[in-house]
């Protein structure tokens, strides 16, 4: 069984390699926001936000949940 600090580590790896992923989704929807504003491309970006705001959570990241 994995240790809490194994969990850890795992978790902020996971972050870590998520968050760059989320961060070009963010970009490229916010440039292209001006050609195609919809409900449905808001609410991606809200939730690539909310990932990356709940990611930063989970591993301890206070600077970046708030």
């Amino acid at each position: 069984m994995a240790t809490h600090s194994e969990i850890q580590d795992q978790a902020y790896q996971f972050f870590i390699e998520e968050a760059p992923e989320l961060l070009q989704l963010i970009e490229t929807g916010l440039l292209n926001l001006q050609q195609e504003r919809t409900t449905a491309k808001i609410h991606d970006l809200m939730r690539a936000a909310h990932s990356i705001k709940g990611g930063a959570a989970s591993v301890g990241l206070e600077a970046i949940k708030t």
